[in-house]
């Protein structure tokens, strides 16, 4: 259940509400101060409110792909998971001994490329 922090404008002290969102919407705005009780006017401090929300998305409204193997993961067990992640990863297999044909293995160079950064060029500067 959110709270709601609230400021009183007579007495300048901070308490809060715990309501439901239909609570709120009905009396939210007659919430009055618990220490002077005075009818005066009580403000939201939004900045300490403890809300927090809770969005699910349909699989047609998923932005990024995260948001599609979340959606798509919460269906599963997290053991199940696991397991169907292990099954993804890419396992090394032996290379074939034979190639199809037209097809010719690459020999390897003896000696290793050494790469080297590009030089950048420099702007002259006009004084």
């Amino acid at each position: 259940m959110p709270e709601y922090t609230y400021e009183c404008e007579a007495c300048e002290i901070f308490f809060s509400k715990l309501f439901t969102r239909e609570e709120y919407d009905k009396k939210g705005s007659k919430v009055r101060c618990p220490e002077c009780k005075k009818g005066k006017k009580v403000f939201r401090n939004y900045g300490d409110d403890n809300i927090q929300t809770n969005v699910s998305f349909a699989l047609s409204e998923c932005k990024t792909l995260g948001h599609y193997a979340e959606k798509q993961t919460a269906q599963y067990g997290k053991y199940q998971v696991e397991d169907m992640i292990a099954d993804f990863k890419t396992k090394k297999t032996e290379p074939s001994k034979q190639l199809p044909e037209g097809m010719s293995r690459m020999e390897k160079p003896k000696e290793s490329t050494s790469w080297t950064p590009e030089t950048k060029k420099r702007r002259k500067v006009n004084r």
